[in-house]
Order: structure tokens, then C-alpha cells, then sequence
């Protein structure tokens, strides 16, 4: 079972599309592409192949389910939902804590990426050993196991409505369907495991490595691990280290949202969800709300001759306005709108060369804290708003409050190593 995504042509241009598909690239079943591309929220293509995981995660699951032996006596293993829900019969009791059981783990994948080892997670032993060391390892957190049991139960939602309609259902298949998804809805309320906040005490990249990046990603430096587009990369690592923004941003930056007259210092991160003039598969987006950002005039200048001299060496970049484009034909798209794979790439061969693992949003991360640097002695709400804007998050957003804690954290971090500081020179002094 695989996850594909792919681009339907439509009158005002191209839609990204996501479907399971079995070997022979053929759908699974009518209902998974329906429920996909209409039931789930149609933004972020991230969003979406969430989704078509956690439901790859819950069909994998039942075709390795044993039946209810009470219900279903001496069935073979593997439940199809599809043809319990025609018959309006959904899943037992005991199923369903079979399935949320599941959810509270991770597991292994074979080399094609399907799950295995479903089986052993319903084993009495595994779930009494859960409090030990090496089995919690294997405990997923609480948003994850919730996105697999909300989107089993958007599916079978789906199922309901689609085979059965809303409110006319006869009463045996609504009770079912209820039943059902009573079980589910308590099973999400069930806490497993709490993710701890992260820490704010160390840098989120060190500052040697920092000052390592900054020198090997500029094109002359003799240890730049590029053999190709230099240029390229440095500017795409730049914009990203001055302005934090997501690679998504950055790779669906077009020439029009460069402003380079006057101050020439300024970018425009737009919002445009199924852009018609992006052609690409995995079509990048801008999650937060559009905003200007702040570009030194100096990244500024050299973004503008990369787009004269070297963009422009590419006959198939004049068929779109998109600033980073593909500079190699390995798969035929050389002039084309570049990935955001293209992008954790390049973060690839720098964590390599570093010898740190480094990524976009880390870099991210990094942004954020040399924000807070930058704002010493100004009040938290001047911080929240200059934040807010500079991230594109909406005023619901409580991504404020986490990067403003790290704020806290240094500034009380200080506090107490200077008064262990203190503390010892004063020990120091009545010991002599």
C-alpha cells in the first residue's frame, strides 16, 4: 500500500491530488481517494499525506486484525472495513481496542515501507512490560496516536455518510456506527505518554557550528561541499537564516515577491493554496498568514544576479516565475521550479559536512533565538507582536509563548550562574 501524489490538470491549472495505490499504481478503493481529496481539509499538501498515512496506518492494521472471535467465529484473519460498513456493521468493542492499542506505538517497517510486527502489540506480555525502559522507547506520543484514531474515525465518517447517508440510515446500522465511534472518541481522550516541552537551555545550534555553516555555504570558500549551484544553495540558505522562514516559503518564492527597487531589502511571503501556475507534484505552501520579510541588501543584490545571469541560463525557466529552479536533468527537470526535497537535500550534504545534522526548521529554531537576543529590554507584547509578524502566525497562535519562553529561560539561566557565581566567591573567601 502506498502513498502517491500526483497532479490532475483542471481548467484554471494543475490540483495536487493524494490516493493509496497498491504495486500496480491502482487505487485501493474508490472510497479512500474520495474520502482524501474531499473529506480531508484540502490545504498543505503535508496536511493531506498526513492523513494518507494515518490511514495507510489503520487499513494496514485490520488486514493483520483477528475478527471478534464472539462476532465473527473462526473468520480468517483481516477485517475489511469497506465491506463491513456496506453491511452496516463497522467494528466491535474489542476491535476497537485492538486498534487504539496499536496506536500507542510505533513500529517496524519492512524494506518497502509496509508496517510489520502488528501482531506482537497485541500480546499481553508487551503491554505489561509498557512501564520498562526499552518498551516505553516504543510508545508514540499523544498527538501522534490521536491523528491515527481521528482519521480512522474521519474515514469511517466517511463510509457512514457516503454509503448510508446522514439521517437515513436504519436504526440497526446508525446503532453500529455510534458504537463505534463512541469507543474511538474515548480511546482519543485516553492520555499515554506526554512529549516533554523542549529545552531552551542550549543553543538550538551551536555557535561553532553556526559560524562553520556560514563559512563553507558561501560559493568561494574552499571547503564548500557543492560541486554545483553554489549560488544557488548560498541563497537559499541565506534567505532562510535571515528571514526563518519554512522551506515551503522559500521554494515557492516567485520574482514578482522580490522587491529590489528602493530600499531593496524586502520579500513577500504569500498564500496561494493550488497555485494554477505550479506545475509541480508536491506543490510547496505557506502555512502562515503573508507577511513582508526582511532581506540584508547585500543577499538582496546577489539574489538579483542570480535571477539575471544564472536563472536565466534555463530555456525552461521562462515558462514560470519561480525564483529557485532546478540546475541539473537527472529526471529531466533542469529549469523547473525546484522541491522542497531539493531543499532538505542541500541541508543534507551541509549536515554532512559539519558533521551536525542540520534542517530547515532547525535553522528555523535558530532564527527565533537570535530574535530574542536581538530584543533585550523591550517589553514581552513589543516581542509577541515583531514575532507574530515576522513568523506569519495568527493571533491564536501559541507559538509566541514557546519562543518567548526560551527568552525566560535565558534570562533566568543567567540569573542563577550569577548567583552561583556568588555563592562560591563567598565560600572561597570564608574558607581563607
Amino acid at each position: 500500500m502506498i502513498v502517491r501524489l500526483y497532479n490532475v490538470e483542471q481548467d484554471n491549472g494543475y490540483k495536487s491530488q493524494i490516493s493509496l495505490v497498491d504495486e500496480n499504481m491502482i487505487p485501493i478503493s474508490p472510497y479512500t481517494v474520495v474520502f482524501l481529496n474531499k473529506w480531508v481539509k484540502q490545504g498543505a499538501n503535508s496536511t493531506k499525506k498526513r492523513a494518507a498515512y494515518e490511514l495507510r496506518f489503520f487499513l494496514l492494521h485490520l488486514r493483520h486484525a483477528q475478527p471478534d472471535a464472539d462476532d465473527y467465529p473462526g473468520a480468517s484473519v483481516g477485517i475489511d472495513i469497506i465491506q463491513r460498513a456496506q453491511a452496516g456493521k463497522f467494528l466491535t468493542k474489542s476491535e476497537c481496542s485492538d486498534f487504539t492499542n496499536a496506536c500507542r506505538f510505533r513500529f517496524d517497517k519492512d524494506p518497502t515501507g509496509n508496517i510489520i510486527s502488528l501482531e506482537q502489540h497485541r500480546n499481553k506480555t508487551l503491554q505489561n512490560a509498557i512501564h520498562s525502559a526499552r518498551t516505553s522507547k516504543e510508545i508514540i506520543d499523544d498527538s501522534t496516536k490521536n491523528g491515527r484514531i481521528k482519521t480512522a474515525l474521519a474515514f469511517m465518517e466517511c463510509l457512514f455518510e457516503e454509503m448510508h447517508g446522514k439521517y437515513r440510515a436504519p436504526d440497526a446500522v446508525n446503532i453500529n456506527y455510534f458504537s463505534t465511534k463512541h469507543e474511538l472518541e474515548l480511546a482519543k481522550k485516553d492520555k499515554v505518554v506526554k512529549r516533554e516541552d523542549p529545552s531552551f537551555e542550549e543553543s538550538k545550534i551551536p555557535p561553532l557550528v553556526y559560524l562553520r555553516l556560514l563559512e563553507i555555504i558561501n560559493p568561494d570558500s574552499p571547503d564548500n561541499p557543492f560541486k554545483h549551484s553554489k549560488l544557488r544553495n548560498y541563497l537559499i540558505v541565506q534567505m532562510i537564516l535571515e528571514t526563518g522562514e519554512r522551506r515551503g516559503a522559500i521554494s515557492k518564492l516567485k520574482i514578482s515577491d522580490c522587491i529590489f527597487e528602493g530600499a531593496g531589502h524586502t520579500i513577500r511571503i504569500t498564500r496561494t493554496p493550488n497555485d494554477p501556475a505550479d506545475k509541480r507534484r508536491d506543490k510547496p505552501a505557506q502555512k502562515t498568514l503573508g507577511h513582508d520579510a526582511y532581506v540584508p541588501p547585500e543577499i538582496m543584490k546577489k539574489l538579483d544576479g542570480y535571477i539575471q545571469h544564472q536563472r536565466g541560463r534555463f530555456t525552461a525557466s521562462e515558462l514560470h516565475e519561480f525564483v529557485f529552479i532546478s540546475e541539473m536533468d537527472s529526471k529531466g527537470t533542469i529549469g523547473d521550479p525546484m522541491s522542497t526535497k531539493n531543499i532538505n537535500y542541500i541541508f543534507e550534504v551541509l549536515s554532512k559536512a559539519l558533521d551536525y545534522h542540520l534542517h530547515p526548521h532547525l535553522v528555523r529554531h535558530k532564527w527565533n533565538e537570535i530574535f530574542s537576543d536581538s530584543t533585550e529590554g523591550m517589553s514581552d507584547a513589543q516581542v509577541e507582536k515583531l514575532r507574530r509578524y515576522a513568523m506569519g502566525w495568527t493571533k491564536t497562535s501559541n507559538m509566541v509563548d514557546t519562543y518567548n519562553a526560551f527568552k525566560h529561560s535565558v534570562e533566568v539561566r543567567e540569573i542563577q550562574r550569577a548567583r552561583q557565581t556568588e555563592i562560591t566567591s563567598a565560600r572561597v573567601h570564608d574558607d581563607k
